[in-house]
């Protein structure tokens, strides 16, 4: 690996406690099929399509969808947002995900 080369991305679990870590959201959440299936989704859009972190967003709200809440689990944006706090999935152009407190 060379210096510009980055180390793939890859997804961490803790299986003693039943964690899976989301490179998006950072931090640990329990792990569950779904959950462990959409790690792995991310590290190939990483590795394999050259998307960055830094244009993504995970379990995000969308609009437009009829009258139900529908959450999106990657919305990846053109590019990455200008700003630090614009970042993985609190642009304007989405509906602002749910506070980690109430995850």
């Amino acid at each position: 690996m060379t210096d510009t080369e980055k180390a793939p991305l890859e997804v961490k679990r803790d299986e003693k406690k039943g964690k899976i870590w989301s490179h998006l959201r950072n931090f640990w959440l329990i792990e569950t099929p779904e959950e462990r299936m959409r790690q792995e989704y991310l590290c190939v859009l990483v590795n394999e399509y050259d998307f960055q972190l830094e244009q993504m967003g995970e379990e995000i709200e969308v609009t437009g969808r009829g009258s139900g809440r529908t959450r999106a689990d990657f919305v990846i944006w053109r590019s990455a947002p200008k700003s630090p706090a614009s970042a993985h999935g609190q642009r304007k152009s989405a509906a602002r995900p749910r506070p980690r407190w109430k995850r």
